[in-house]
């Protein structure tokens, strides 16, 4: 991934899902994705891998592998080896491929987390999950914008209230018969 044709991303585009769509592009794995283009930018944000803590203590918890800040941002050194609550957005992401966004406090820092879920070492069932902390700075721009995140529609994740929306056509007779209508009227009598 030669940094010079990566395209230039403003914090107000930085996130999960653009990241996700340039990971074809150079045939890389997303993990190396977001480092990269931590390491281009040129405003606060770092990439991160955490794993689920497998015994003692905290096990079912995840544990920060890593973090690469950008530049020079000083939150990202205060949180390395950090053990998260189990109820941090990074646990949402408990699959490969399912993403999850929210605002979180992590050590008193207000943080922007995107993630997702990827292969799990060999010796895990559970999924790594890799991804973004970006600055307060850049929330005002990601928090006007409809929030995308890839997982089962029918496992609703995160606080607050969720809209479920699914589109069909009302001219056909036979709406509500199988698939997805289906499974939500199983789910949602």
């Amino acid at each position: 991934m030669p940094r010079q044709t990566l395209p230039t991303i403003s914090p107000g585009a930085m996130g999960i899902d653009a990241l996700a769509r340039l990971r074809p592009q150079y045939d890389v794995s997303m993990e190396a994705v977001v480092i990269r283009a931590v390491r281009a930018a040129e405003f606060s944000c770092a990439a991160f891998a955490a794993s689920v803590i497998e015994e003692g203590a905290d096990r079912g918890n995840y544990r920060l592998e890593y973090l690469v800040p950008s530049s020079d941002w000083p939150v990202a050194a205060s949180l390395r080896g950090f053990v998260l609550d189990r109820s941090s957005v990074v646990a949402e992401c408990s699959a490969i491929g399912y993403t999850a966004k929210r605002s979180e406090r992590w050590r008193d820092q207000s943080i922007r987390v995107e993630c997702v879920g990827v292969p799990p070492y060999p010796w895990s069932v559970h999924p790594r999950v890799v991804g973004l902390l970006l600055s307060p700075e850049s929330e005002v721009a990601l928090d006007q914008r409809l929030t995308y995140i890839t997982g089962n529609a029918l496992d609703v994740r995160g606080p607050g209230t969720k809209i479920v929306a699914h589109v069909v056509n009302d001219a056909t007779a036979n709406w509500g018969g199988r698939g997805f209508a289906a499974a939500l009227r199983r789910a949602w009598p």
